[in-house]
């Protein structure tokens, strides 16, 4: 693993909105004011090891089920996480997200958990930041730019995303002024200034947000009507910008489900709504053994960017499906 300097593959868009650090680093300058934000939330784990500061437009889901992964290469082993965490935000064209797993090893879940997984496009870089270790996983195309960090503690593992269509945007760097891991900023200067919260909560504490839910009466009338979906290339009519997914979590199998050995899928029709989060979802093909739910939970921690007319972010409603099967 190679000693950190600075991001020289995303040299562009680093010089622009952020820069990591390490210990020490520059200042960056950009053409906005980071307190002209909407208000601000500080969130905390319990023993401090991560703190940041997201807009108080933002959903958090928790789901305490304890799943195995089976990792990639020759030497199969398994990877336990459990009691994920995560929450999501969306201000000003940015989407950004933090997952948080309990984890027995978490060195070990770094080097091997299947999250590293890339495409063509992706380009995947280590980095030794002070006593932490941290893996960066880099995607553009023409429509969008997206960072994956993930790095761990001794029974933790983290991954923090951005997604975005613009490179230079004041809500990135607001949010990764405040970011702190084990006493670190990351991607800040101490010279940086980091807006102040307005409240303060304990990532341990926070309760899932809310979310409007709809069962079907009608179920199978309205699976053969409906059949869009929310593939990558989804396109939204009379829109200068389409919506675009950058993140779509798989669902968990329930232990009961896998007793049962309950295999099928579940549709979901979606609304992804103008604030950047999952608003509503309407069940339109169900299944037993609480696999519905966690589809719904799956629907609800999509990452995306809504679809713009004219620079104004509207909502639009997708059908989602999810497939279960058991190996």
């Amino acid at each position: 693993m190679k000693k950190f300097t600075r991001i020289i593959s995303v040299l562009i868009f680093l010089a622009s909105s952020f820069v990591f650090v390490n210990g020490q680093g520059k200042k960056i300058s950009v053409n906005e004011n980071v307190n002209n934000i909407s208000n601000r939330i500080k969130v905390e784990t319990k023993n401090k090891e991560v703190s940041f500061s997201i807009p108080d437009n933002y959903t958090f889901y928790e789901d305490k089920e304890e799943y195995k992964y089976i990792t990639n290469g020759i030497n199969k082993r398994f990877v336990v996480i459990k009691n994920t965490r995560s929450i999501i935000t969306y201000e000003k064209g940015v989407s950004i997200w933090l997952n948080v797993y309990d984890v027995s090893n978490g060195e070990k879940t770094f080097k091997y958990f299947p999250f590293y997984k890339t495409g063509k496009s992706d380009k995947a870089t280590d980095y030794k930041i002070g006593q932490n270790n941290l893996r960066e996983i880099v995607f553009q195309d023409e429509n969008r730019l997206t960072y994956n960090y993930y790095f761990y503690s001794e029974n933790r593992f983290y991954n923090l995303g951005i997604g975005t269509r613009k490179t230079n945007n004041i809500s990135i760097k607001s949010f990764l002024n405040s970011f702190i891991f084990n006493g670190i900023n990351f991607f800040a200067s101490d010279a940086d200034k980091v807006s102040e919260a307005d409240t303060s909560l304990i990532l341990e504490d926070m309760k899932s947000t809310p979310i409007e839910v709809f069962y079907n009466k009608n179920l199978e009338t309205e699976d053969e009507k409906d059949k869009d979906n929310t593939s990558d290339k989804s396109k939204v009519e009379d829109s200068n910008e389409s919506l675009i997914l950058l993140s779509k979590p798989k669902p968990g199998y329930t232990s009961l489900a896998r007793q049962k050995n309950e295999q099928g899928f579940v549709k979901l029709k979606v609304e992804f709504g103008e604030n950047g989060l999952v608003r509503k979802v309407t069940v339109i093909k169900n299944m037993k053994y609480g696999l519905t739910e966690k589809a719904i939970d799956a629907a609800r921690g999509i990452k995306f960017l809504p679809p713009e007319k004219d620079g104004i972010p509207y909502s639009v409603t997708k059908v989602v499906q999810y497939n279960f099967s058991i190996y």
